[in-house]
């Protein structure tokens, strides 16, 4: 095998950024190897989302773009899905994922079983950079919506 796809590999290894414990909770490493971009912290946003504040949420998102490295296929996907539950809620819409938890519309089994599918997207290596930053950023969210 080349030592590119020995490189993107050891990278999604690095920056799979998931490892389920026994416990049941996640960890993740919080940096990642190509250019040590450091995981913003998602806090100030979910609780802006949780209240439905899309202009605190749009200004959290606006902070950590300025943090990100966009040009890194995997942090616009992470952007891109930060990005798309914001305009979610600005939207009203109410089928999508966010605003049902939100809601109160989508069980706790429901978001568990989701949990595990993200889970299972993020350590699958033929998936695209894109790809698993977007579902890094769901899980990402999804923990700290189930921790509050």
């Amino acid at each position: 095998m080349s030592s590119a796809y020995w490189n993107r590999l050891d990278r999604r290894i690095s920056c799979a950024t998931k490892t389920l414990l026994s416990n049941g909770s996640w960890w993740r490493q919080s940096t990642i190897a190509k250019g040590d971009q450091v995981k913003p912290d998602l806090k100030p946003f979910v609780e802006a989302l949780r209240k439905k504040d899309v202009k605190k949420a749009r200004e959290s998102l606006d902070d950590m773009e300025k943090k990100l490295n966009l040009k890194d296929e995997f942090w616009r996907g992470y952007h891109l899905a930060l990005r798309g539950m914001v305009s979610a809620i600005e939207s009203g819409d109410e089928l999508s994922l966010i605003l049902k938890m939100l809601n109160g519309k989508i069980s706790e089994e429901s978001v568990q079983k989701l949990m595990k599918q993200i889970q299972e997207r993020v350590s699958q290596t033929f998936r695209p950079e894109d790809e698993l930053g977007f579902n890094t950023a769901w899980a990402d969210a999804l923990q700290l919506f189930q921790k509050s």
